[in-house]
């Protein structure tokens, strides 16, 4: 029951509106101010995991390219070290100047099967990974995605371990990469310049090895981390700089 206000548009107002008309604007202010509340603890939570999910990709980028600079520094001082370490540095450095024709068929192979296989999972990989809890909901299986991207991971790092190290493998998966990121935000020119810059600290780091007593692996991981460190001054200057 109710009746309509003096405006013919007015809408219908409760009798009981009528008369207790405070009470009435009491529960009205609570029951919005309530969905208000909501509204704004659900908007700060996506904001705060917006933040926090770029914080996360900022502090690995950083962490892993300053770990490989202190690798490269490992790479130096095993080398000074005057006492025997030939095993270590096997191990660690990899012989990537001394490998046999059979390394680079078994490397060239592995490489074709990884990249098929990245192709296959590659759109549903790349949209779990930029927004798992939305891809989950989509019935992508993010978890299953995820281990088998770690499986390739794997199958990668141990076919070519024994060419380049333990460690240089690390600087050249992290650096790179980490680079690319600062550079551009698309997916696919974004990995396309993350092998290119790979392959040119690669390809700097042997001619500058070659001319130096020097070993391979620090001018190698020492360019990627300077370079990662030059595109991350200038973008942050760049923000500084812009008008808002």
């Amino acid at each position: 029951m109710g009746r309509r206000g003096g405006h013919p548009a007015a809408p219908p107002v409760p009798l009981h509106a009528e008369r207790f008309p405070r009470w009435h604007a009491r529960r009205a202010a609570r029951r919005h101010g309530g969905l208000l509340r909501r509204s704004s603890r659900t908007e700060l939570r996506g904001a705060i995991g917006r933040e926090v999910d770029a914080g996360h990709r900022l502090e690995s980028a950083a962490i892993g390219s300053i770990l490989a600079f202190s690798l490269g520094l490992g790479f130096l001082f095993v080398r000074l070290y005057g006492g025997s370490a030939q095993g270590i540095y096997a191990f660690l450095f990899g012989a990537i100047l001394g490998i046999t024709d059979r390394d680079v068929q078994l490397t060239f192979t592995v490489a074709l099967v990884t990249i098929a296989l990245l192709a296959a999972i590659g759109r549903p990989l790349m949209f779990a990974s930029v927004d798992p809890d939305v891809a989950q909901a989509r019935g992508v299986p993010v978890r299953m995605l995820s281990l088998a991207f770690l499986l390739i991971l794997a199958l990668s790092v141990a076919i070519t371990v024994q060419i380049v190290g333990t460690l240089l493998i690390f600087a050249l998966l992290v650096a790179p990469a980490a680079s690319a990121l600062q550079l551009t935000a698309r997916q696919g020119r974004g990995i396309a310049l993350s092998v290119a810059l790979s392959l040119a600290f690669t390809w700097l780091g042997l001619a500058l090895a070659y001319f130096t007593n020097v070993p391979v692996g620090f001018f190698i991981t020492t360019l990627a981390f300077v370079f990662y460190l030059a595109v991350r001054l200038v973008k942050t200057r760049r923000a500084v700089v812009a008008p808002v």
